[in-house]
């Protein structure tokens, strides 16, 4: 069982020169929309590291669902991370944070992630 999953949420290159508090008024409403897409209950930390050589958001959160068969929650990264929620996260990240922040112009889909099909051509790169 995966019990735990995460996520890195890099600051937006157009921000690296921005005030401190912009660049805060970044990680906030990125760490509400996490909160809302894997429910705040199941958070376990968001930290923002300004130590390195760009600021990051680490989300980390219990991937929990319910199990309809038996009525319950139940851990399942399988079930929460599915490969619809992988192909949607950026769109949807870079649409909610443009309808927050009035400062977020560009946005987080640069065209620096590249389509690769499988780990083969990962690997390749």
């Amino acid at each position: 069982v995966k019990a735990l999953a995460t996520w890195i949420v890099t600051l937006p290159e157009e921000l690296s020169e921005a005030p401190y508090e912009q660049q805060s008024a970044f990680f906030e409403p990125t760490t509400n929309f996490l909160n809302e897409r894997y429910g705040q209950e199941n958070a376990v930390a968001a930290v923002v590291h300004y130590d390195e050589t760009t600021p990051h958001l680490h989300y980390a959160f219990v991937p929990v669902v319910f199990d309809d068969k038996k009525s319950r929650y139940k851990v399942s990264a399988k079930e929460v991370l599915t490969r619809h929620d992988l192909q949607t996260f950026h769109e949807d990240l870079d649409q909610d944070l443009k309808k927050v922040l009035p400062f977020y112009e560009q946005g987080i889909l640069n065209n620096k992630t590249l389509p690769f099909e499988n780990v083969a051509e990962i690997k390749k790169y």
